[in-house]
């Protein structure tokens, strides 16, 4: 075998070969160990890794003394979360103790319940004064408008009056001349004095009334009032001294028999409505019918209508 050594350079790479008889090596490459594929290292390579091993090490710790451990939630430390859960878990599983829970839930839902349905009966109980409040003032408001359409002044045609409109036209026309209304309006009052009845129900009644009074002094209108327990009385004495909830029928059956032009009933309903027959009456008029605390009778509100109209208030 020849001594002489040849030397090749890569020109691309600037890298040195020798021949070794077998294969090219290069010269400022670690020496191959027995296993081809895994080079040796120099001491420059481990200082160097070890190097990075411990900026890394640093890094970690710098970041968990920073945010802490990923493992943890919210600080909490994962053996006592771990215990705590566990704790869950047996009371789970302890048929007597999940009972007890289910038992303190369902107490609380009931408790709540009860606090919300006291919570709406207070809200409806004030809605029902507002609308106590309200109904009065609508049905004063409707008693009085419909009354003064039933006696204003009718107009008929007069030729003895000129005919503004048609003055200038060459037409010849009747002008218009008004005169009191001849027919007088009866309005008949019904007020409830079954023992649930009281006299400032009345009251409200009479002084809502009251306000026709202006009409009633111009001998325009006729008012009528009438009370009711198991009949139909003309004093409010006469009817309680009677008492009883039986005059539902007998109401309607006067208004019937009297023919009156409008009506009102002020009632609480605590009458034996659903016992009586349907008799279903009509008034030429209006027909007012107003519940105390909004208890309405479906019997009542079924069986009385008005021509021109039928009104149901609460108060």
């Amino acid at each position: 075998m020849s001594d002489t050594l040849y030397i090749y350079e890569d020109e691309t790479t600037g890298i040195k070969y020798i021949f070794n008889g077998e294969k090219l090596v290069p010269i400022n490459s670690p020496l191959e160990s027995e296993d081809d594929n895994v080079p040796k290292l120099d001491k420059y390579d481990e200082e160097e890794l070890k190097k990075q091993d411990e900026e890394r090490q640093k890094q970690i710790d710098k970041e968990l003394e920073e945010y802490g451990d990923i493992a943890d939630d919210n600080g909490v430390d994962s053996e006592e979360a771990k215990s705590k859960l566990e704790e869950i878990s047996d009371l789970l599983n302890d048929s007597a103790t999940a009972q007890d829970l289910l038992d303190e839930t369902d107490r609380i839902v009931r408790q709540d319940y009860q606090t919300r349905a006291k919570q709406r009966k207070e809200a409806e109980k004030a809605a029902q004064q507002y609308t106590a409040n309200q109904g009065i003032d609508n049905f004063v408001l409707d008693l009085n408008k419909l009354i003064k359409s039933e006696v204003k002044k009718i107009k008929k045609d007069d030729w003895g009056k000129i005919n503004k409109k048609y003055s200038r036209s060459g037409l010849l026309k009747p002008g218009k001349s008004s005169k009191k209304n001849p027919v007088i309006p009866r309005l008949f009052v019904y007020y409830d004095q079954s023992g649930s009845w009281n006299n400032k129900d009345i009251e409200v009644g009479d002084k809502a009334i009251g306000t026709l009074n202006v009409f009633v002094n111009k001998k325009q209108l006729v008012i009528e009032v009438y009370y009711f327990s198991d009949n139909v009385h003309t004093t409010s004495s006469a009817a309680r001294n009677e008492g009883g909830t039986g005059a539902g029928e007998k109401v309607l059956e006067h208004i019937m028999s009297a023919k009156p032009d409008n009506v009102i009933i002020m009632t609480d309903s605590d009458f034996d409505w659903y016992s009586f027959k349907d008799l279903h009456v009509m008034v030429p008029g209006g027909v007012f019918l107003l519940f105390r605390r909004g208890e309405v009778s479906k019997w009542l509100v079924n069986n009385i209508r008005g021509k021109k109209l039928t009104k149901i208030y609460s108060f």
